[in-house]
């Protein structure tokens, strides 16, 4: 049997998937017997400026415990710490489970990020009103993107990308250059922003929304992870005083 030219694209993805589910299922194994290890999960939400700081800061304080950090969606988060994979996750919005607790550590909120040129850049917040004539940068995985489309249909607003992107860096960098404004959440962003920037909270449609550290019910944190988890708390607000 030969394959065509499409599958034999397909199959090199397949066999890149399965060396990538491998090699992370080795490493967590690998991890698990670390005695001064913290194991965690976490959604993106939180991944560009929030947990680089926090990891550090515990880092200081804390320089024999390693760190092992997996970045990945909410059900795959949820799954890491129901098999005692991790420790404990970071997630949004978490259903009531069961076998878990949880703890509110933070919130996030949407920001629209706009060239600091822009006569945007110069407002304490935006609505949905003020966005509608404007080019807007959808950046993200699919997923990613259609969530942001149910938070502003959701709102009554019907907005159509100018920009579609996977890699939310080359975004960033088309608001930068001023050919639109991208949504994301203040979490995420760099700190300090790039000075050709500006973030604005997007007030209109675009509560809140609580971030939550999860972890088994019968296993109890350890004093190492709480410190961490400290850290994280401390990051978020420091994220929300700022605006950052």
């Amino acid at each position: 049997m030969r394959l065509t030219r499409a599958g034999g694209r397909l199959a090199v993805a397949a066999a890149d998937l399965v060396h990538i589910y491998q090699s992370t299922i080795r490493n967590l194994r690998e991890e698990k017997d670390a005695k001064s290890r913290i194991r965690f999960a976490m959604v993106p939400a939180i991944n560009g400026a929030i947990a680089p700081a926090a990891i550090a800061q515990f880092k200081k304080m804390h320089p024999d415990q390693e760190i092992s950090l997996h970045e990945v969606d909410a059900e795959d988060a949820i799954s890491l710490v129901l098999d005692a994979t991790v420790d404990f996750a970071i997630l949004s919005n978490l259903p009531p489970m069961s076998d878990l607790q949880h703890e509110v550590i933070g919130q996030t909120r949407i920001d629209v990020v706009i060239s600091a040129e822009s006569e945007l850049a110069r407002r304490t917040s935006v609505g949905w009103d003020d966005l509608s004539e404007l080019p807007l940068i959808l950046a993200g995985s699919l997923k990613r993107r259609g969530h942001l489309q149910a938070i502003w249909e959701d709102a009554g607003y019907e907005l159509r990308a100018t920009y579609e992107v996977n890699d939310i860096a080359t975004g960033v960098a088309l608001a930068a250059e001023g050919l639109g404004y991208i949504l994301l959440t203040n979490t995420y962003l760099p700190r300090p922003l790039n000075p050709a920037l500006a973030a604005i909270p997007l007030t209109s449609g675009s509560m809140p929304r609580p971030l939550h550290v999860a972890y088994l019910e019968q296993r109890q944190i350890s004093a190492a992870a709480r410190a961490l988890i400290d850290c994280l708390k401390e990051q978020l607000n420091l994220a929300n005083d700022n605006g950052a």
